[in-house]
């Protein structure tokens, strides 16, 4: 046998070997679809992405690409992962993707918003004399506006007080109200603290004890007498009108469905000034002690029928106001304006625009993370465009010895309401200059 038939027959024995190898040596292609990332939200300088890993990709490290650039390390140690990306520029377009060597996710588009203006115009309403103050506003649109309170008007002539709870606009002027109910037999005229309106004919209001508007009558409800003596209602929020919650003083809930009213045990004395929902499912009050220490800053989450106590970290003085979209980014604000998030069972809070807002902040409202309005003492507002806060000029809003107490804001409108000195009720109303 010849030296090259041998040759050639090792090559044909060895050859199919050689392949084998490599092919074995071949990198592997990351696998597509056991991770995704998604946008959740997005403010004028930061984005939400949720990340969602498959079983395969549960306790791996990642890289976080934004743009193509390395953002940050990631381990994902649980299916659902929300993080949040800070210091981007308003009206931007950002790209996410997530990879490591045995994964790689989709390509993910985030928008951050654009700033809003601070231009308005603005007008401010007073009405009545000594002990009269408005608590509380809704918008329906632009031409239908409801004001809460009491309103005590002096009749020059006898010197007789009429008195008034309530203000509605039209589009051009103001028309006070009065909303009387039967309360132990006797027609009454009760001072009001909050509103929640569906419709026209479909109103919630708070005076201690719930009011309701069907288009024909307002009925009161005594559930003090139905559920307990104690109880005491300032604040109201709908998920729906057959799903509301009432907070108010005593650590008191209700929850209002089916036609009927459920006391919900708080586990605190706290009067609690201010209701909330996220989402359109989860509700959250907050209240404080303001008139000695402890302040004991109170946050409560509703779900249904129960209570969970979400912890406040960062700061021990009051708190009484919030707001926000979602629990990813909470403003809440009383002695002072904070912000966090809410994440397992607690909120870690830092202080915000301590330059601007310096006083007691008593009303906050938005739109979006974009068009934000804080109110409080002495008469200031202040407007959060997405970018700065900015105190409104006296200018244009003169400040006052009173004070603002709660603020509503809805498309183009923002209106204000509260009092001044000797205690006449104020209205403030604003309209957005495009």
């Amino acid at each position: 046998m010849s030296l090259n038939f041998i040759t050639k027959l090792l090559v044909l024995l060895l050859l199919p070997l050689l392949f084998t190898a490599v092919s074995c040596n071949k990198p592997t292609e990351p696998t597509t679809g056991n991770v995704t990332i998604t946008v959740e939200d997005a403010s004028c300088t930061e984005v939400w992405l949720k990340i969602t890993a498959g079983s395969n990709a549960l306790v791996q490290d990642f890289i976080l690409y934004e743009n193509d650039n390395k953002k940050l390390d990631i381990t994902l140690k649980q299916r659902d992962t929300v993080i949040a990306i800070e210091n981007l520029l308003p009206k931007h377009n950002y790209r996410y993707k997530l990879m490591n060597p045995n994964n790689i996710s989709n390509e993910t588009l985030a928008t951050t918003l654009d700033t809003s203006n601070h231009n308005f115009t603005w007008q401010v309403f007073e009405f009545g004399h000594s002990g009269s103050g408005f608590r509380d506003a809704f918008i329906i649109d632009e031409n239908n506006i409801w004001v809460v309170g009491e309103v005590y008007l002096v009749n020059p002539l006898d010197g007789t007080i009429d008195i008034y709870n309530a203000a509605q606009w039209d589009g051009t002027s103001w028309e006070l109200k009065k909303i009387n109910v039967v309360f132990l037999g006797n027609l009454i005229t009760p001072p009001l603290d909050g509103i929640h309106v569906f419709k026209e004919n479909d109103m919630w209001i708070g005076c201690s004890l719930p009011m309701h508007w069907d288009g024909q009558r307002w009925t009161l409800y005594d559930i003090r007498t139905t559920i307990s003596p104690e109880l005491t209602i300032s604040k109201i929020v709908g998920l729906d009108n057959k799903d509301l919650y009432f907070v108010g003083g005593y650590g008191t809930i209700i929850y209002y469905t089916n036609n009927n009213f459920r006391r919900i045990f708080s586990g605190t004395p706290i009067h609690f000034t201010d209701i909330i929902t996220f989402n359109e499912r989860d509700v959250y009050t907050i209240g404080s002690n303001r008139n000695e220490p402890p302040w004991n800053p109170t946050l409560v989450k509703i779900s249904g029928t129960t209570v969970k106590k979400i912890e406040i970290e960062g700061t021990d003085l009051p708190l009484i106001r919030m707001w926000g979209k979602s629990e990813k980014k909470v403003y809440l604000g009383g002695a002072g304006l904070y912000e966090g998030a809410i994440t397992g069972g607690k909120i870690n809070v830092k202080q915000i625009a301590k330059e601007t807002i310096d006083w007691w902040l008593l009303g906050i409202n938005g739109t979006d993370y974009n068009d934000i309005f804080v109110v409080g003492s002495f008469g200031w507002v202040v407007h959060f465009n997405g970018m700065n806060w900015k105190k409104i000029p006296n200018e244009e809003i003169q400040e006052f010895h009173g004070e603002w107490i709660r603020v509503t804001v809805k498309g183009e409108m923002v209106c204000a309401v509260g009092y001044e000195g000797p205690r006449k009720a104020k209205i403030l109303l604003g309209r957005r200059i495009n």
